[in-house]
């Protein structure tokens, strides 16, 4: 079994792959992107944040993790690198703002968002967004939902 974390960001991934999605969402990034794999997402752990005070003992604590989405996307002549990313944008808020992840979650929302534009001559988008989920689990054991 894996930890509540390494569960979230699997279930995040499988529903934004879920459906007919703007692009691929990628579980990291273990390689270089070309052009020819944009657009693309990936997904990733950023960090855990404990709701209580480590030295405070309770049966169930409530942390948040805090996930990563990478969304490139290649401009054209015709289309800003920017209105090229926008789609895979909207298609992630709408797949997990809110969204329980089968129950792993009590709130996913979405954090901050940063763009960073061109790779060299190329024109492409690189919109970084948050989205935080708060769950519970047993002090004792991290792979179990409370």
């Amino acid at each position: 079994m894996s930890s509540i974390g390494e569960q979230i960001v699997v279930a995040a991934v499988s529903a934004l792959n879920a459906g007919s999605p703007p692009c691929v969402f990628d579980r990291e990034r273990i390689a270089d992107l070309v052009d020819a794999d944009l657009p693309r997402g990936v997904v990733y752990p950023l960090r855990e944040s404990p709701a209580s005070p480590f030295l405070e003992r309770k049966p169930v604590v409530r942390p948040s993790l805090t996930i990563v989405l990478e969304l490139r996307a290649l401009g054209t002549s015709s289309l800003r690198p920017s209105q090229a990313v926008d789609p895979l944008y909207v298609w992630a808020v709408s797949k997990l703002a809110g969204n329980t992840l089968g129950g792993l979650v009590h709130e996913l929302l979405e954090g901050e968002r940063n763009w960073q534009y061109g790779v060299g001559d190329k024109p492409i988008c690189l919109l970084t967004m948050e989205m935080v989920a708060t769950y519970q689990h047993l002090t004792a054991d991290a792979e179990v939902v409370k």
